[in-house]
């Protein structure tokens, strides 16, 4: 949708989205932080594949299903927090995260797709799987 074609470092989504598609700000490598509204049930994949600038992600408790390479190849990441009410992640969805530090998983997570944190991950200190 916005595919590299934003260059504001800050987006806001407005409340009446409830999915966040595929593709949608892939490789935007301005965005620092994305505000995302609580209406957000679904972050498809490759959502924010490539966006390397993109420090922080605030998932709101919404949100039930994380896509395949939904935050792949965003090195700008040190910590992710996932929601209690996400039950399923696709694959490679942090595949290349090279600057996550800190992931936590709920438990209410019934599935991990293949290869979620695939790559390098040598700066991940706590990973915890509730």
């Amino acid at each position: 949708l916005f595919n590299k074609r934003i260059k504001k470092s800050l987006v806001t989504i407005g409340d009446s989205v409830t999915s966040i598609g595929g593709g949608a700000f892939a490789y935007c490598s301005s965005l620092t932080n994305i505000e995302i509204p609580d209406s957000v049930t679904i972050i498809e994949v490759e959502a924010f594949y490539g966006c390397t600038s993109l420090s922080s992600i605030d998932i709101p408790d919404g949100v039930v299903y994380i896509g395949g390479s939904a935050f792949a190849s965003c090195s700008g990441l040190t910590s992710i927090d996932i929601p209690e009410g996400v039950t399923s992640i696709g694959n490679y969805a942090f595949a290349y995260c090279t600057g996550l530090e800190s992931l936590t998983i709920p438990a209410n997570v019934t599935s991990i797709g293949n290869n979620a944190l695939d790559g390098d991950h040598t700066n991940l200190s706590k990973l915890t799987i509730e």
